[in-house]
């Protein structure tokens, strides 16, 4: 029986757990459900299984719609709750007997059925024990086992291996995929290796949205714009045969990986192999490797989730304010302060650029404050740790998706630029230099940002230790330094500050010194934020 559903909605308090979703499961396949905690999975279930009615939309099991056939909808469903609900006080058979006389099963067929149940999810020996003295992975047998007694056509299966050692997983993984190949099955799970192995194919929510849907292969595809492939091959210089490969059409990036042995990022629908092969034949080259490195779920999953936090803070009204506030301020300060550039009559850049070097100041905890403070509150930690996805691919992902988003709002600048170039000759190599001052010391402010947001689920009080550290960085040591007066440590704190490595950039001056310490700052506040997550994550 195939179920459809169609801009299935549902709202707690005006937080949306469902966000006008669509989909559909077919007979005889594995629907899985990836998402972190609070994705709208359950939600999705619960109203799937009659235990919650939706706000809007509708689902259909086959011809049974939730809002007509209801009733009915419940005899042809299994649901196996997040939270196994079970009797401990009874034993396994008198549960199952119960549960049949539940679904109102002919009484001529209970026992068969019962047996039936018994034999599939691999009870036997356990049959007349109580369910309270059972393993937690027997109970989540016993638990398939009262979804399935009444031969149901669809199976609905919430997080059926949470908590289950390695062996149980396999056990409920076989008795899962038995029951897929006769039923519709849908499953969920924040386990990325487990709905991989298991489903046919996948859903990964977000935020109580599909933000993608497909076969494992179909997800590939779609996650990037590129695929790898590892290469070897012999007969030739390893530094001739690195720019023949590089020549080739489609080769986006090529790393030697040991001699003559090569891994090629390539675009997609390029036939590179043919190339690759075309190539060899011209030079008297051979292949002696040629695999193609398939792309995981996990990596699929993490492009997904980045993507996601990306079009998440660009759907938030706090960005749009926050970028709002940044070009009204330098715009009044170039153009209407007491020294703006018509006042000055010179078309001077350093104005623009001190402006937005403390603009950015303000701007920056806000948008770093949610960073990692809100996977802490959310508890998303489990989902993440729970794939091969190392503590540094978050942070730097996290990292560069902020940098992203401050690129976007200097940017949003080149017009206050424009303006002033038009008014006389500049350096267009001094703007090139204030800008990508300007972008290190957003670095080193991002970082400060994620440190801070890596110490408190409170997203005000990430704002606000930010904003502290950041006071230390450009305004604290040059105080300090000022008071010391001189010797070693007047030099040590003048190094400290921001702004001393700073002010030479926007002239055109890029000297090695700043260069190592901006990189260092980021280096810094990006492990300590690492030390922080590793220590706090659950």
């Amino acid at each position: 029986m195939d179920v459809v559903v169609e801009n299935l909605t549902k709202s707690f308090e005006n937080q949306k757990a469902v966000d006008s979703i669509s989909f559909k499961a077919k007979r005889g396949e594995i629907l899985g459900f990836l998402g972190p905690n609070g994705a709208g999975k359950t939600t999705t279930m619960k109203i799937m299984a009659g235990l919650l009615t939706p706000d809007f939309g509708n689902i259909t099991f086959g011809d049974y719609s939730i809002w007509k056939q209801a009733g009915k909808i419940k005899s042809i469903i299994g649901y196996l709750p997040e939270r196994n609900p079970l009797y401990d006080e009874m034993n396994v058979i008198d549960f199952l007997f119960f549960i049949s006389k539940l679904h109102n099963i002919p009484k001529y067929k209970i026992t068969s059925r019962v047996l039936d149940m018994i034999r599939l999810c691999g009870l036997d020996n356990d049959k007349h024990k109580q369910i309270g003295e059972l393993s937690k992975g027997y109970r989540q047998r016993v638990g398939i086992a009262q979804a399935l007694i009444h031969d149901p056509e669809v199976v609905i299966l919430d997080e059926p291996t949470t908590g289950l050692d390695p062996n149980q997983i396999f056990g409920i993984r076989k008795i899962i995929k038995e029951i897929g190949e006769e039923k519709t099955v849908i499953l969920s799970s924040h386990i990325l290796s487990e709905i991989e192995t298991t489903c046919d194919q996948v859903m990964i929510m977000s935020n109580g949205k599909i933000v993608a849907n497909g076969t494992t292969s179909e997800l590939r595809r779609k996650s990037d714009a590129e695929y790898c492939l590892k290469i070897g091959i012999k007969g030739g210089a390893t530094i001739n045969i690195h720019e023949a490969l590089n020549d080739l059409p489609g080769v986006l990036h090529i790393e030697i990986i040991h001699k003559q042995n090569f891994e090629l990022q390539c675009k997609p629908d390029v036939e590179i192999e043919k190339s690759i092969f075309n190539l060899c034949q011209e030079n008297n080259w051979y292949i002696s490797e040629l695999t193609p490195v398939q792309t995981r779920l996990e990596d699929i999953f993490r492009k997904v989730i980045i993507n996601k936090e990306l079009k998440v803070a660009f759907n938030s009204l706090l960005i749009y304010i926050a970028y709002t506030a940044f070009l009204c301020v330098t715009g009044f300060v170039c153009w209407f302060s007491g020294k703006n550039i018509f006042s000055s009559g010179q078309a001077s850049l350093s104005n623009l650029f001190n402006v937005f070097y403390w603009t950015l100041f303000f701007l920056i905890p806000a948008l770093t404050m949610k960073s990692i403070s809100e996977e802490r509150k959310d508890g998303t930690f489990e989902l993440l740790f729970s794939k091969p996805i190392k503590t540094w691919q978050l942070i730097m992902g996290k990292f560069f998706a902020i940098l992203l988003q401050v690129v976007i709002c200097l940017a949003l600048t080149l017009p206050y630029y424009i303006t002033i170039a038009s008014l006389g000759n500049v350096d267009h190599a001094v703007g090139f230099c204030g800008y990508l001052g300007l972008i290190l010391v957003c670095g080193c402010y991002i970082s400060i940002g994620m440190f801070a947001s890596s110490l408190t689920p409170n997203t005000i009080v990430a704002f606000f230790i930010t904003f502290a550290i950041e006071i230390g960085f450009v305004v604290l040591f040059e105080f300090i330094a000022e008071l010391w007066g001189s010797g070693f440590m007047a030099a040590l704190f003048t190094y400290l500050s921001i702004g001393e490595h700073f002010d030479a950039i926007p002239r055109g001056v890029i000297d090695t010194k700043d260069l190592i310490y901006f990189i260092s700052v980021i280096i810094i506040f990006l492990a300590l934020a690492r030390h922080y997550i590793c220590k706090n994550r659950f």
